[in-house]
């Protein structure tokens, strides 16, 4: 191309990180920098999609903090979740839920689903009892709670 612009880079990040490919999506986005291409928040959230689904955890939050210093752009409800899902995957719950709790804004039920799926897959029953129970009072609307309270359960017990 010969106009590039934050949308074609991206583009192109994003289809790397969705094909698992997470060290070149990082490394088109060091190239993007250095040609002088500023990122937007999309291009975090996409950087925070490549770092989540291939346990890049230190690259997750580098990104989450280098791009909101170096560029100004404001972390939103869509980056916490993307960060919180990052360290749930990576065990550290403990950072998870204080990052989950500390957010500037009140988190989406999904953070706090994400969280609790994570537990399960870590095996923290106390942990998922806790994030069970906060959704059960917000959100008792939903079954998948219970579901993966259940398996917090059944996966502790078989252990």
């Amino acid at each position: 191309m010969r106009d590039k612009n934050v949308i074609s880079w991206t583009s192109v990040i994003a289809a790397y990180a969705h094909h698992g490919h997470s060290r070149a999506a990082l490394e088109l986005f060091y190239e993007m920098a250095c040609e002088g291409q500023a990122p937007n928040e999309i291009t975090l959230a996409t950087l925070l999609y490549a770092c989540n689904y291939t346990g890049r955890i230190n690259d997750g939050v580098y990104y989450f903090m280098f791009l909101h210093l170096e560029f100004g752009i404001p972390a939103t409800r869509e980056h916490f979740v993307w960060l919180i899902d990052v360290l749930g995957r990576c065990g550290q719950l403990e950072k998870a839920e204080e990052l989950l709790r500390s957010m500037p804004f009140e988190p989406q039920p999904l953070a706090w689903r994400m969280l609790l799926g994570a537990c399960q897959s870590h095996k923290d029953v106390e942990r998922g009892e806790r994030l069970a129970r906060h959704l059960f009072a917000t959100n008792s609307v939903r079954s998948s709670p219970y579901v993966v309270l259940s398996n917090i359960f059944l996966s502790s017990s078989a252990s």
